[in-house]
């Protein structure tokens, strides 16, 4: 549902702008059929650029990883509280709004399309050879045109029965139910977006231009049907999803029927959508919308989870979870710190010769002549340093080629005046071979020397 949202947003902002170049490009040129195509063009970008994905160029910043082990440690003894209800944010209203109008409108498209089926089956019909159906209603209602059928009052059937029938032809034989509906389904999912809203007026006034012409170019007298035109702008039920006789501005009609036509070089102008679609796509793969995005689809899927649920709504991605009851005190006293710190039986001279003495070095090893790497730590007085035992380990062994340390760690278990240092040691046979005997003897060596 977030990326639905955020879908209809993209395309929203592609709406408005694609409107205000049509508005102050296009809509006072007379050459209805291409203006027509140009509206249906620019709706149908502006659900198609959302989709496109673009990698712009971003460098990708180097970062130190850092991991606060004593921190870690706090956290895992900390019990783990769930989070409880939260602030909804502004994005999730948005969202929930969104949803809510959506569901709204659809039942308005829908119970707008079974009242058409109603009136469609309401009156008289009548068929033709041409496959259009004439639906004349006794009561006072628009004319108006949905696919092939052509509905009617019987009053203006039988008053204005060739300018009624040619100009709800035109509309048929144009599609222009098809444009309509299609805009209705679009405003479902763009109920909020006045762009939608005002792209679909210019559309249906599109509709009438054609219409208004086709009637004309039929002989019939542009003055009297102008006068048809006035008697038909008040007083009678029209519906939003049909093709009405006397759906728009009646000035505007007039006046575009009193027009000259335009240059049809004027038609060039619709190139500069290329540009204005290249922008659209170039801001939506920027690195803050795409973030900004990534933060609608969250919070969104986040709200739709909880509403779907019957739960609280969360900012983040954390499962909601009901906070579970506090558990019962123990009266048994929990330590978390140690008076006596473990030591090896007979102390650390005891230690030293039982590693001395249980180190194995691989057969393998020693047999092939290769290298071998020790890994050891020792915990000592703070004031000991790392080159201290680094060069107690070289003066120890000869055959040590490399010593590093790589971990330092200081804490309450090891005592206040402690440390543990961890070191890699490598050892390399020379021109002899290894024995066993040999590296343990090594060993020992290093293990009394730090001893010292």
């Amino acid at each position: 549902m977030g990326m639905l949202f955020l879908y209809s947003i993209k395309s929203g902002i592609c709406l408005i702008a694609f409107y205000l170049f049509y508005k102050m490009g296009l809509s006072r040129e007379t050459f209805h059929a291409f203006n027509r195509k140009s509206i249906l063009l620019m709706i149908r970008m502006a659900l198609i650029v959302p989709l496109i994905q673009v990698e712009l160029n971003k460098e990708t910043p180097m970062t130190a990883v850092t991991v606060d082990f004593t921190e870690m440690l706090a956290t895992v003894q900390q019990p783990f509280d769930y989070p409880t209800k939260e602030p909804i944010t502004m994005i999730q209203l948005l969202f929930l709004l969104y949803i809510i109008g959506v569901g709204i409108f659809a039942v308005v498209f829908l119970l707008s399309l079974w009242k058409l089926r109603f009136i469609l089956r309401s009156g008289t019909r009548t068929d033709n050879a041409h496959g259009e159906h004439l639906v004349v209603i006794d009561r006072d209602i628009a004319p108006f045109s949905w696919f092939n059928y052509i509905v009617v009052a019987r009053k203006d059937y039988q008053d204005h029965p060739m300018e009624i029938l040619t100009h709800e032809r035109a509309h048929i034989a144009h599609h222009h139910s098809v444009d309509i509906l299609l805009c209705n389904i679009m405003l479902i999912f763009q109920w909020y977006n006045p762009a939608a809203w005002l792209l679909r007026r210019e559309l249906q006034e599109v509709h009438e231009y054609e219409a208004d012409e086709a009637v004309l170019a039929e002989g019939v007298d542009a003055r009297n049907y102008q006068l048809l035109l006035v008697m038909k702008a008040v007083g009678e039920d029209r519906f939003a999803l049909a093709n009405n006789f006397n759906h728009n501005s009646l000035k505007k009609r007039i006046t575009m029927m009193k027009m000259q036509k335009s240059n049809g070089w004027k038609r060039a102008k619709l190139l500069l959508a290329l540009p204005l679609t290249a922008i659209a796509v170039v801001a939506f793969a920027n690195e803050s919308v795409e973030s900004m995005a990534e933060k609608i689809v969250t919070e969104s899927n986040n709200a739709a989870v909880a509403v779907e649920n019957n739960l609280p709504v969360q900012q983040n991605n954390k499962p909601v979870k009901k906070k579970k009851a506090p558990k019962k005190e123990s009266k048994k006293k929990v330590y978390d710190i140690v008076e006596q710190m473990p030591s090896f039986p007979g102390g650390p001279k005891a230690l030293y010769e039982y590693i001395g003495s249980n180190v194995k070095y691989p057969a393998e090893a020693t047999a092939t002549n290769k290298s071998g790497r020790v890994i050891v730590a020792f915990v000592v007085d703070k004031n000991i340093t790392c080159a201290q035992i680094e060069n107690g380990i070289r003066e120890a062994c000869n055959y040590v080629t490399d010593v590093t340390l790589f971990d330092v760690y200081e804490g309450i278990q090891l005592g206040a005046d402690k440390k543990s240092m961890a070191f890699s040691v490598v050892f390399t046979p020379k021109d002899e071979e290894f024995t066993g005997e040999m590296v343990e003897g090594f060993v020992k060596k290093i293990l009394k020397n730090l001893e010292k």
